[in-house]
């Protein structure tokens, strides 16, 4: 490096001190930039646990990842991960705080080549899934979350309109390893593009809660079982569950449990089909007195996130999360699911809907008041945004778009197929 310096100096000064000070400078610049791109070795370790951590979320879930294997899988060993991270948690905070603004905007701003099967767009949907029972993760999450989007999508219809695409897309992307056919809802994002402009009410709901869901006596798994498994799951996720905790809460013994449980994911997966069916049955019941008109969803979208329903739609989520990478859970979501959307697309029929559209509103009041959930339970005040405006415009829009409705069809993008 010296001898480099002296050769431009030299150069520098068979012309005039102005060359010799433009040639100095500029050298020094360039050493400068490089040396500024150079990474240390300790940065270089870390970026690689949080890549390996990034595709082994996406691949095994949250709770699929262990020191141990991201230590091996990354060459290191597990002292260098606790020198970077303390625990599993620090790796996934340190990740939320190194891409989670990145994946805010990518799941709330207008874009035509959206993939919901990226890396980045499941893995960091996982963890904010999360971030409902893991205080260490909220206290991050919340404020980055609330800060990018505000700076963002600047005014009331602006913040409503992207949060709608957002939630939509929490609902997409959560569900669709399980059950493919909710892809087609990321047709709504055709339909919010630019919508802001043509939103005018932006009144937020003064809607309460919805009433608690009523579960049913079914034959061979009793309503306490049903409602203790809902407790731990909700608050600790399908891997908190054991018999022993269970057996716990019942305040009764192994012995009584095992001849009635067999298999715990089976038993999960039961009770998701069991609160859903008669969270659907409640919920038609009410929507005929609604008329599903644009208040009467924005009441479902606000209620749904208060106290009344947030047991079953934390304990609907972690079991969405689980069921991706546990086949005997996923085959009874499956069935679940696609019961719920039967009942949901028989009774949206009766909508003044163009008939392609009448399968997509379906499935739209899953992946909506999926992910109006999960936005709740990261900070958002969801009662706050212009629902109802949001409704309208899209009304208006679908109206405009299928005037006469005639023989149009919506198109999903070739990407999302």
């Amino acid at each position: 490096m010296t001898n480099t310096v002296v050769f431009l100096l030299h150069i520098g000064r068979t012309k005039s001190a102005q060359v010799t000070s433009y040639v100095v400078t500029l050298f020094l610049y360039n050493v400068k930039m490089v040396e500024s791109k150079k990474k240390t070795r300790g940065e270089v370790t870390r970026d690689q646990f949080l890549s390996l951590a990034l595709s082994s979320i996406s691949e095994h879930g949250v709770s699929g990842i262990s020191i141990s294997g991201l230590a091996t899988g990354s060459g290191m060993t597990r002292p260098t991960f606790y020198s970077h991270f303390g625990d599993i948690d620090g790796l996934i905070a340190e990740l939320w705080l190194e891409r989670g603004e990145e994946w805010v905007l990518l799941m709330a701003a207008a874009d035509e080549n959206f993939d919901y099967r990226a890396e980045l767009v499941t893995s960091l949907t996982e963890v904010f899934l999360h971030c409902h029972r893991n205080i260490h993760l909220k206290e991050i999450v919340a404020p980055l979350l609330q800060r990018t989007l505000e700076r963002g999508f600047p005014g009331p219809a602006g913040y409503s309109v992207a949060l709608w695409r957002m939630a939509n897309r929490i609902g997409v992307v959560a569900t669709a390893r399980v059950w493919p056919a909710v892809v087609a809802a990321m047709a709504l994002d055709d339909y919010l593009d630019d919508l802001q402009t043509s939103v005018f009410d932006l009144e937020p709901s003064t809607e309460g809660p919805l009433p608690e869901i009523e579960i049913p006596e079914v034959p061979g798994l009793s309503r306490e079982i049903v409602e203790a498994v809902l407790t731990i799951v909700q608050s600790s996720g399908v891997e908190g569950l054991s018999m022993l905790r269970l057996g716990r809460v019942l305040r009764v013994t192994s012995g009584y449990l095992y001849p009635r449980i067999h298999n715990l994911a089976g038993v999960v997966g039961s009770c998701y089909q069991i609160v859903q069916d008669a969270a659907v049955k409640q919920n038609l019941a009410l929507w005929s007195k609604l008329r599903l008109s644009p208040e009467g969803f924005a009441r479902f979208i606000v209620g749904s996130v208060g106290s009344t329903r947030l047991h079953w739609r934390n304990f609907r989520s972690e079991v969405m999360i689980a069921a991706a990478h546990n086949p005997v859970l996923a085959a009874s979501v499956t069935l679940s699911m696609e019961a719920f959307h039967r009942s949901l697309t028989r009774r949206t029929a009766a909508l003044l809907f163009p008939k392609e559209l009448v399968s997509q509103v379906a499935l739209l009041v899953h992946t909506l008041l999926f992910g109006f959930t999960a936005l709740s339970n990261a900070g958002i005040e969801v009662r706050d945004l212009a629902h109802v405006g949001v409704i309208r415009a899209l009304l208006r829009r679908v109206a405009k778009r299928y005037v006469g409705f005639g023989k149009a069809s919506v198109q999903v993008r070739p990407s999302l197929r």
